[in-house]
């Protein structure tokens, strides 16, 4: 008896140390998993705070040449005796507002062809899904019949 109950307790204890390790081994592993995250998280943090400070530049340019378009404007108009630097400063002025323009106009054949591709990637999507739909419909008739023909085995083997 007492023999019985010390096997008993080395089993436990054999199986305990078994368990032991195995959660050992998976806090291991799930330390190694949340280090991961917290690289790729920080990275994706670095990320955003460099495309934010890049926003941030970008808008404080865009600003700063809205307000120097707007003074070289005011002062075509009102300063006759810099009107031909005046005028040299409007053309190169248009001259890269055209630049703007084409590149708008690129960035919008861009978006016209992102949205195509986007209605057409969202059908192809439409079409699968209705085709998984059949072939989910043709799976369960085909194991319907499959469990008819199963049954009427069984009948005529009784």
């Amino acid at each position: 008896m007492e023999g019985d109950s010390m096997t008993v307790t080395n089993l436990d204890f054999v199986e305990f140390e078994r368990q032991q390790r195995r959660f050992l081994n998976e806090l291991a592993m799930k330390r190694g998993q949340v280090e991961d995250l917290k690289n790729e998280l920080n990275v994706a943090n670095l990320k955003i705070h460099q495309q934010t400070r890049s926003l941030e530049t970008s808008k404080s340019t865009i600003e700063e040449q809205n307000h120097n378009l707007t003074l070289a404007l005011k002062n075509t108009r009102f300063l006759e005796d810099t009107l031909q630097s005046k005028r040299d400063y409007v053309s190169r002025t248009q001259m890269q507002q055209e630049s703007f323009v084409a590149e708008r106009e690129s960035l919008r054949g861009l978006l016209q062809k992102t949205e195509l591709q986007n209605y057409n990637l969202t059908r192809e999507l439409n079409e699968l899904k209705s085709q998984h739909n059949c072939d989910a419909a043709y799976q369960r008739e085909f194991i319907n019949e499959n469990a008819r023909i199963r049954e009427k085995i069984v009948q005529l083997t009784e």
